[in-house]
This record gives structure tokens, sequence and C-alpha cells, in this order.
């Protein structure tokens, strides 16, 4: 009876065996059909397989590179610090010279600014001579401006000024732009030569100022 009974539980064995082994061998779980697929498989040391990303054992021989919390806010600290205040206004340029160049232009700036403001005698008065070197008296110099609307000029880089006869002359190119009272629009282009008295004893601060001598501006199509 012994061996009778043991030699049915070694039948039995083998048919618990083959029962757990057909989940294995069998047709795959279904899963979801409106799951999306995997995107990728990592392999991870070991062989395992993993769908999507890698999951990432820590390795008790390395130490944590984590930063604390302190560290972290310290190193914003240092950053913020050396990083330049963006707040910070810039410094101002320096005025240019009177007798500069550039000071030769900025009137030539001032005087078309003067025009298209309607304020003519003032706009008269930075030619030389006290306006007369405009060739017009005040009347007639605002009378040549009644039919514009509007003036605006693109002044260029003034030239090198060069002397003569105790005199300075600095020519400065400039592009007009101008639109009549009618809508016609007008644009010339050509220069402006400025003359200022040289530091000479008995000159006055008038005469040493750059005042417009001449201009010579030519009509051009209007873009």
């Amino acid at each position: 009876m012994r061996r009778r009974g043991g030699s049915g539980t070694a039948r039995v064995l083998p048919a618990l065996a083959l029962v757990l082994a057909l989940p294995a061998c069998g047709k795959p779980a279904s899963r979801d059909e409106g799951s999306a697929p995997p995107v990728a498989t990592v392999i991870q040391e070991g062989g395992n397989a993993v769908n999507g990303a890698a999951i990432a054992t820590p390795d008790p021989a390395v130490p944590d590179a984590t930063p604390s919390a302190a560290e972290t806010a310290a190193a914003a600290d240092a950053a913020s610090a050396a990083a330049p205040d963006a707040a910070a206004p810039s410094l101002p340029e320096p005025p240019a010279s009177p007798d500069s160049a550039q000071a030769a232009a900025t009137v030539v700036e001032t005087y078309y600014a003067l025009l298209d403001e309607g304020r003519y005698a003032e706009a008269r008065a930075l030619w030389g001579d006290g306006g007369t070197r405009s060739g017009k008296t005040e009347s007639q110099f605002a009378a040549g401006f009644a039919a514009t609307a509007e003036t605006h000029a693109e002044v260029g880089v003034p030239g090198e000024p060069e002397g003569a006869a105790g005199s300075v002359f600095v020519d400065v190119p400039v592009t007009v732009t101008a639109r009549l009272k009618n809508g016609t629009a007008q644009r010339f282009t050509g220069s402006y030569t400025l003359r200022r008295v040289n530091d000479v004893p008995g000159s006055t601060a008038e005469q040493r100022r750059w005042h417009i001598d001449s201009a010579r501006l030519k009509p051009v199509p209007v873009p």
C-alpha cells in the first residue's frame, strides 16, 4: 500500500508541473487595445528589459551627488552675485565738444527740428551773421515754408573740419524728406557747410559757435 501510494504521488507531481507551465506556453494575456505600444525597450544591467524608460539602480559604492537644499540656495546666491545687474543704468555718453564736427551736425539736426515745428525765426538764426547768410529776411524765410506740412532730415557723418582765413569749415551730408500741405512728397539730398571762427583773441562766444554758412541740395525722386 505504501508503494502504491508513493507511485500515485509521483504521477500527480508531473501533472501539477504541467498545469503551472501552461500559462507560460499559451496565448499571451490580452491587453487593452486602446493602450499605446511601448516607445522603447531599454536593456538594463543584468539583462532586464523595461519598456518606456530605464530604471536606475543606485550604486552603493558611489556617493550621492544630489545637492542638498542648502547647497542649491548657496549656488543660486553665488550666480546672482556674479551676474551683472540688468537694471543698472548705462553711463551717459559725454556731450560733443562745441568745436567738434559732431557739434556741427547737431546744428543741422536742430535746424530741421525747428522747421518741422514751425519755429522759423529760430531756425533762421542758426544761419551765419545773425541769419543773413540764409539770404532771406525773417518774413521771406517763413514764407518759403508756408506750403510745407512737415520736414525731416537724415543727417550723415560730418567730414573733417578744415581751416581757412581764421575760420573752420565742415560739411554735413543730409537727406531731406518733406510733405506739402497738398499731400505732395518731396526729397532732397546734398550737404550743409557750417562755419565757426577760430579761438582767436577778440572773437566772441557767438562767433565761435557753428553756424550754417551755405547749403547745396538737389531734388531726387521719392522712393
